[in-house]
């Protein structure tokens, strides 16, 4: 009776192996199932990171570029036309990505991260000024808001500077 006592249970490394294989899966698994708190903050920056390029791409290729919102989404496309020293009213060519990527290029939400009520669209011109949906130069910076978190990303009037 005594071996058969020995025999019933686990040892103590067998259930410390048990508690940190459970706590790497519910530390891996977890935020997929609860949404991740990196959501809105990746949604931010990379929605900064998307108008910058759409700022030096108007810049470098001295064409009208469009940054269109949606709830979800920035997406950025240019004017292909011939060059032209005032604003174009549309942007009929998709952008391809930094990296290459397909175009257009577009920023699209994660989970549950969202802008609060976002502009229909910024326009850069060939010097990189910031224009509204209407093609009137911005008098005041343009503030986009994502949901969720606090620091709001601002466009610069005249400068088109996006921070």
């Amino acid at each position: 009776m005594s071996r058969r006592s020995r025999a019933a249970g686990f040892t103590l490394p067998e259930i410390i192996a048990v508690m940190v294989i459970a706590t790497v899966l519910i530390a891996v698994a977890a935020p997929r199932f609860l949404g991740s708190t990196f959501d809105s903050p990746r949604l931010h920056h990379d929605t900064v990171a998307a108008l910058r390029y759409g700022q030096s791409t108007a810049l470098a290729m001295q064409r009208t570029v469009c940054a269109t919102f949606t709830a979800t989404s920035v997406t950025l496309t240019y004017d292909n036309s011939a060059w032209s020293p005032t604003i174009s009213t549309t942007c009929n060519t998709n952008l391809q990505g930094p990296s290459g990527s397909a175009a257009p290029y577009t920023v699209t939400a994660q989970g549950s991260a969202t802008f609060s009520s976002p502009p229909a669209s910024l326009k850069f011109d060939r010097l990189g000024r910031p224009y509204n949906n209407a093609g009137v130069l911005l008098s005041s910076a343009q503030t986009i808001t994502v949901t969720g978190y606090a620091p709001t990303i601002t466009v610069e009037a005249e400068s088109g500077y996006v921070h």
